[in-house]
């Protein structure tokens, strides 16, 4: 707490107390009747931004080369927000975009590798040993005709490197006042498999800031799917 307009430090003044703080009004200077305070807490409930701002998004075009988001951020209840002894500033606020990326992937995956992820999958799950030989099989029959066999985990890992935020973020564009953040991966597509493919979708996020001088903002999102595409199949073309 401080005495203004020289920013003189008022700190006797304040006590804490079992509940919080309390101001003691005859502690403070006697030459001044303006003090600035500043209150900084943790708030425990996940909720609480939720009930402070509305957030919408919905997919805008789609297109072979890109896909675009909308995205739109507003504080609610605005005219209880404004008040004459004070002011809201939201900074980084989190906004959440899901990028399906799964179809792009099975697109550009050979249709052979696909089959070889989904016969390992039914070979996980089968309990039946006759079954489970055909499985194996069938496997050993795939393993003959790839031009990547052997280097399976090679190329995995090669995937898996695509979808790290600090790779995943290249095929992203978010435009002012939004600012891309980070990402985070979302469900596994083969669920059952002990060891990771690829997601379903990407968590992507931004962050943009509120006041009740700018109690909205209005953005987009772009996923450059071609340029996505055109990575995975280099993989494969190693």
């Amino acid at each position: 707490m401080h005495a203004t307009p020289l920013m003189k430090s008022e700190s006797d003044a304040i006590v804490y107390t079992e509940n919080g703080f309390e101001i003691l009004l005859d502690k403070l200077s006697k030459d001044t009747d303006t003090f600035w305070a500043t209150i900084e807490y943790d708030i425990k409930d996940k909720k609480f931004l939720d009930d402070l701002v509305q957030r919408n998004r919905q997919t805008e075009s789609v297109t072979e080369t890109k896909n675009e988001y909308w995205m739109h951020a507003q504080l609610k209840n605005l005219q209880a927000l404004r008040t004459n002894y004070g002011k809201l500033d939201l900074q980084d606020v989190d906004f959440f975009v899901d990028v399906a990326v799964h179809q792009d992937i099975k697109t550009k995956i050979p249709k052979p590798f696909i089959e070889d992820l989904e016969i390992v999958t039914k070979w996980i799950s089968e309990t039946d040993r006759g079954k489970k030989y055909d499985l194996s099989m069938d496997h050993m029959r795939q393993q003959k005709t790839k031009r990547y066999a052997g280097r399976e985990q090679e190329v995995l890992k090669d995937l898996q490197d695509l979808l790290i935020p600090d790779q995943f973020c290249t095929f992203i564009d978010v435009a002012l006042p939004f600012r891309y953040s980070d990402c985070i991966r979302g469900k596994e597509f083969y669920d059952t498999i002990p060891f990771p493919t690829f997601p379903k979708a990407l968590k992507v996020i931004s962050r943009t800031d509120l006041s009740l001088d700018k109690p909205a903002a209005k953005g987009k999102l772009i996923y450059k799917k071609k340029d996505f595409q055109d990575k995975i199949s280099e993989v494969f073309l190693k």
